[in-house]
């Protein structure tokens, strides 16, 4: 927890707090009877939110109001134990992040999402302080594109990545088309500095790249012996960003968003999970050599996150009328210290 909570910092809970409270304010007097009185957020509860969350990540049901279900099928006692159905869909109700009173300035944000596309503002934002001092930028198809690998180049920083094939002012490959390339094809385009380059391996993979010529690199095959010729600019791309890729492959699992939510709570979600995964990231560092398990991790963050702020403790009786098949369920929870 103590790591989670150097991340998803006082301050962080302090603001969604401040802003949550503020929206059921501004809104109160719009909705119905049954969300007239707002108890204000804090951000203990904030945290029981979102250990609720983290269980529903953990245990999918269809819909979240299944949780408090008293079908013996699909009740989640816990969940209910830790936080009432009405109070749970009230924060999520207005949630917030944001002063609504203030003007947003999305203009002054991203300037460049005309020229770049908002993926690519996205990278000269954050690449900013960084320019001019020639790193290497390894990113994948969502943020990458000829214009901007060539401004990059220009400003003596350099990229490499994946490629959507269709995206504006990408060089086509040759009229007989990438679906018709041999396995082990490479087809090459080069420009001002930006190369363009089509490898087929399973599939066509588009790569651009202003950092490396075209090298192939003779690789042993994992299954069946043999070798296998990559590009060098495939082999560096999964050497340096295969990081981001596990990252994405690990927040799928368990993770607390849902479809059907406005846009901005949908990232805020995104976030906590980025939040949960680079916590568990520095954990391994401080335990190398250890077996650690994201799910295993993940629940003891539940855990500590709920004994930090109240002892829970769950007993379920199920009683069928037939003595002598009787099912008795019991459940608990023990609070521990940081563990």
């Amino acid at each position: 927890m103590e790591l989670f909570l150097k991340l998803f910092t006082n301050e962080i809970q302090h603001e969604v707090v401040t802003q949550t409270n503020a929206f059921a304010d501004q809104t109160g007097d719009c909705c119905t009877r049954r969300w007239s009185s707002w108890q204000e957020l804090n951000e203990q509860e904030l945290l029981k939110f979102l250990a609720v969350r983290m269980l529903m990540g953990v245990n999918r049901l269809p819909e979240m109001k299944q949780y408090w279900s008293k079908d013996p099928l699909l009740q989640y006692p816990i969940i209910s134990k830790i936080m009432k159905q009405d109070r749970y869909f009230e924060i999520l109700k207005y949630l917030h992040f944001s002063d609504n009173t203030r003007p947003s300035g999305n203009n002054q944000i991203l300037p460049d999402i005309k020229t770049f596309g908002y993926g690519g503002a996205i990278v000269l934002k954050l690449l900013e302080p960084y320019l001019n001092k020639f790193y290497h930028l390894y990113c994948d198809n969502y943020f990458t594109s000829p214009v901007l690998a060539k401004y990059l180049l220009e400003k003596q920083t350099y990229i490499c990545g994946t490629l959507r094939k269709n995206r504006k002012h990408t060089d086509p490959p040759p009229a007989r088309g990438p679906n018709k390339m041999k396995p082990g094809e490479v087809i090459i385009k080069s420009c001002q500095g930006v190369m363009t380059e089509y490898w087929r391996d399973k599939k066509v993979v588009a790569m651009i790249s202003t950092c490396h010529d075209h090298s192939m690199e003779s690789l042993p095959q994992r299954y069946g012996g043999g070798e296998i010729i990559k590009p060098r600019t495939v082999l560096d791309y999964n050497k340096f960003a295969r990081g981001i890729d596990y990252s994405d492959m690990m927040k799928k699992y368990y993770n607390i968003r849902r479809k059907s939510m406005k846009w901005y709570r949908t990232l805020f979600f995104y976030l906590v999970d980025l939040c949960i995964f680079n916590s568990f990231v520095i954990y391994k560092s401080f335990h190398v050599g250890t077996k650690a398990k994201f799910l295993g991790f993940r629940l003891n963050l539940i855990r500590q996150i709920i004994g930090s702020i109240q002892p829970v403790q769950i007993t379920a009786t199920i009683s069928p009328t037939d003595q002598q098949n009787r099912l008795r369920l019991s459940l608990s929870l023990k609070t521990k210290k940081n563990s």
